[in-house]
């Protein structure tokens, strides 16, 4: 009876609030494989039951995320029967309640993939293997079946065959043999890490790996090597199967315990292994397969444009690491209750909180009715959508077909904006900020700029929603009440991944609107920029909001840009901006300048958090600190109508980042 309600509380969790996260990039990829069937052979088993399932009963977010929550609630009464196999039922019980409420399975079972069907087959061909100590033949039948599910529920499935193989040969090990066979390990291990290492073999298996995952890359580009990125994901990985993938790793309050806690129970767990031989060849082989051949060996072998391994890669290791804290809190004496109910509670604490997340680690959290609602709420008959082609899925999914709309991956606006002119609304969206994309979009947003007044937006990254007006007159509007002037807009990198826009800068005075920046040197090396104005407002000063990155290390004082402000008269005022005095690191503070009030003021300040992006990391993208963007007042010597602003960057290395300007003095 207790099995059934951990069964229907796993269930309940699996489902309740299923839709809450509209769908994501790999949830798309999977729909069209499952219409497709047989374009990607990876998951053949999964992308069937999805086919079926779609036909029967449509394609709703909840309803296509419902195959893996079933497949994700089965595997709770496997791992009770996995663990009552090995250590009795009480500790089956504690790991089948554990998996039950586990956030990061909870998460799993609620996207449209694989990875619960992955670790349902993985532990039913676990709890097989310990089981075959007594053969039938329906038994051996089942177990073979199984073993090959797992093959086809997972192109990493072959893992699970070869771990209950390591762990048969380590049962067989004895006083007489045991050094000639981890002699023969060692041997077999370096050829082929070996063979794995030319490249001739590498191109093979690529294109291999390509074909069966229909990967959009098909040209193999060199592997990534090991680094000190590969090692950090394994106790990352530990850490996403205690606390899911929604939980900041430098959120200390529930971290600190939560670590304290699991890392007591599993040294217990694992000091109590005792004589248990199959136990601990399991956990052995589980634990060389997924850490030295998949985070050590396939990780560094594969293209560095790829994403590498991930923790749902080895998520067939996830029962036995409830196991281990399972059989800790067995073997904890007369306190097992109160770490048993601790652990629980840490889970529950958890799932209650991810479903309404403001950060994650792998899933951008995109509210793709949010932005499809955006674009409807103005005259759609006068509406362009203009997006990137990552955005292909959502845009057919979620937006009304009525709304106009074009793939900015197949729309040339490098000559003219005549097509675009019978729109009196143009709504700009980019889903993709990788630089070698972000050049090209924000070239084409200064395009737009030039016959478009931007109106509104917000940044929910890596998503910018950017509204744009028809307007009459070139150059930037600047409102004649504040003096803000509405500088270009440009979609920004990784640095600013966790900064949510639209925001208010405070300075001097003045509501500034956070509403984008541009930068300098931007992605191609132009060190220079002009902004033309379409005003007719008079100012006697120019405000600047701004902040540098990539800059540690440049000395105080150091020149960072010029500025030249050029009025229609031919008047011209020109300023130096210098580190530390009128700008900074956005990662410092300004240091006082007693004989200017005007100098270098904290504007705004956000939380940045550190950036788990292993092969895309950027000078500080490790670091958890108070980013800041700094106001400054370039006063002029005569009153003037600027007609032009001009920034040249002069510094050796560092990016200018502009968020902001008005003309004026501080009130």
């Amino acid at each position: 009876m207790l099995l059934i309600g951990l069964t229907l509380l796993a269930g309940w969790f699996r489902f309740y609030r299923i839709d809450a996260q509209p769908l994501w990039g790999d949830e798309y990829a999977s729909i069209r494989e499952a219409q497709n069937i047989g374009t990607n052979p990876n998951s053949l088993i999964y992308f069937l039951v999805l086919r079926v399932w779609m036909d029967l009963l449509g394609q709703g977010e909840a309803t296509l995320r419902m195959p893996a929550a079933i497949f994700g609630t089965l595997a709770v009464p496997v791992t009770f029967c996995l663990g009552r196999e090995l250590f009795g039922r009480k500790v089956a019980l504690l790991s089948a309640a554990l998996l039950a409420t586990s956030p990061y399975a909870i998460e799993l079972s609620q996207l449209v993939r694989y990875y619960s069907l992955f670790l349902l087959c993985a532990t039913l061909g676990l709890y097989l293997f310990v089981t075959r100590g007594r053969p039938t033949p329906r038994r051996e039948i089942g177990w073979a079946i199984v073993n090959l599910l797992c093959v086809f529920s997972f192109l990493l499935g072959f893992l699970v065959p070869l771990v209950q193989a390591m762990t048969s040969y380590v049962l067989t090990l004895n006083r007489s043999n045991i050094a000639r066979r981890i002699l023969m390990v060692v041997i077999v291990s370096i050829v082929a890490v070996t063979l794995l290492s030319v490249p001739s073999v590498r191109e093979w298996g690529f294109a291999q790996v390509a074909g069966l995952t229909a990967a959009s890359e098909r040209q193999y580009s060199g592997m990534r090597g090991l680094s000190l990125s590969n090692l950090a994901k394994i106790p990352l990985a530990f850490f996403f199967f205690t606390f899911g993938e929604r939980i900041y790793p430098l959120d200390l309050v529930p971290v600190i315990p939560g670590l304290v806690l699991c890392a007591y129970l599993g040294a217990k767990g694992l000091t109590a292994l005792g004589n248990h031989k199959v136990w601990t060849g399991l956990l052995i082989a589980s634990l060389l397969v997924s850490i030295g051949l998949v985070y050590l060996v396939f990780d560094s072998l594969i293209p560095s444009t790829y994403e590498g391994a991930q923790p749902q890669f080895i998520v067939f290791i996830l029962p036995i690491y409830y196991l281990v804290l399972a059989r800790g809190v067995a073997r904890a004496g007369r306190h097992r209750m109160w770490l048993g109910g601790a652990l629980l509670i840490l889970n529950l604490s958890i799932v209650f909180h991810q479903w309404s997340p403001g950060w994650s680690y792998r899933v951008p959290l995109i509210d793709w009715h949010r932005a499809a609602g955006f674009v409807t709420a103005g005259e759609v008959q006068q509406t362009m959508l203009l997006y990137d082609g990552r955005m292909n899925d959502p845009v057919s999914y979620y937006f009304p077909p009525s709304v106009s709309s074009r793939s900015l991956w197949d729309y040339d606006l490098s000559y003219s904006l005549a097509g675009l002119r019978g729109f009196d609304r143009l709504v700009f969206m980019s889903n993709d900020s990788a630089n070698q994309i972000r050049g090209t979009l924000n070239r084409t947003i200064g395009r737009l700029q030039m016959g478009y007044a931007y109106q509104d937006g917000y940044v929910s990254y890596p998503l910018f929603v950017y509204e744009f007006a028809r307007k009459d007159t070139l150059g930037h509007v600047v409102d004649p009440v504040t003096g803000v002037v509405d500088l270009p807009k440009e979609i920004y990198g990784l640095h600013f991944s966790d900064l949510r826009l639209p925001q208010q800068a405070r300075y001097a005075g003045l509501s500034f609107p956070l509403t984008g920046s541009f930068a300098l040197p931007t992605l191609d090396g132009t060190r220079e920029r002009t902004a033309l104005l379409s005003t007719d407002v008079a100012g006697n000063g120019l405000m600047l909001l701004s902040n540098l990155t990539e800059a540690e290390g440049l000395p105080a004082g150091e020149p960072i840009a010029e500025v030249a402000v050029y009025a229609a008269d031919g008047q011209v005022e020109r300023f130096l901006l210098r580190n530390g005095v009128q700008t900074n690191d956005w990662a410092s503070e300004c240091a006082s300048h007693p004989e200017s009030e005007w100098e270098c003021q904290t504007a705004f300040s956000w939380h940045k958090r550190a950036a788990m992006v292993g092969q895309r990391a950027y000078e500080g993208a490790w670091k958890d600190f108070q980013a800041r963007i700094f106001g400054t007042t370039l006063a002029f010597e005569h009153p003037l109508v600027p007609a032009r602003i001009e920034v040249r960057y002069v510094a050796a290395r560092g990016v200018l980042n502009i968020w902001g300007a008005a003309l004026g003095l501080p009130r």
